[in-house]
């Protein structure tokens, strides 16, 4: 049409007549073939879209199996963080028993209310409170009759001990030397 147009020819009858001109069958050629191009590039923009679909759906899914094996990851930390604090603790408990069936907290810093109850060899026998501060601790659990440690150390020093920066009494050995002096 440009051409036509350029020639002056899109005004006048001539236009049609050059259009006549031109053969049916490659006319029909030239329809197929604009056809053609039309029908692949639509089949192309179907392609793409359908791989985008697909580029999506599959990014979706990696990025959900992501999540998903991170969100394991982190509970098993979580369930491990919390059985080793579960061992740990259990372990403190074992240590602490076995050295509450050796060793007793006598430290005077950690009693109240402490009287004289009476005597053995050379070492006065008291009975107290624990410190409010006590509860809930290893402390709270020991006896409030004995030794007071600072006495002890005194005279049978290598029978005191620190535990947690308190000091403890070694009573059965103690009581040994106590039963044979």
């Amino acid at each position: 049409q440009g051409q036509l147009a350029a020639g002056g020819l899109t005004r006048s009858g001539t236009a049609m007549t050059e259009a006549a001109r031109v053969p049916t069958d490659i006319g029909m050629m030239l329809e197929q073939l604009l056809s053609g191009r039309q029908t692949n590039l639509m089949n192309t923009g179907l392609s793409a879209a359908t791989g985008l679909g697909q580029l999506g759906q599959n990014n979706s899914a990696n990025i959900g199996n992501m999540l998903s094996a991170s969100g394991n990851a982190i509970s098993s930390g979580i369930i491990t963080d919390a059985q080793a604090d579960a061992q740990g603790k259990q372990n403190m408990l074992n240590t602490a028993a076995t050295i509450g069936s050796m060793f007793m907290y006598s430290d005077p810093r950690l009693k109240e209310n402490v009287e004289e109850v009476g005597q053995a060899k050379n070492l006065k026998i008291y009975q107290w409170d624990w410190k409010p501060e006590t509860k809930g601790t290893l402390v709270e659990g020991c006896a409030t009759i004995g030794f007071m440690a600072d006495e002890v150390k005194e005279k049978y020093p290598q029978h005191i001990h620190e535990f947690g920066g308190f000091m403890v009494v070694d009573y059965p050995a103690l009581l040994d030397e106590l039963e044979t002096a």
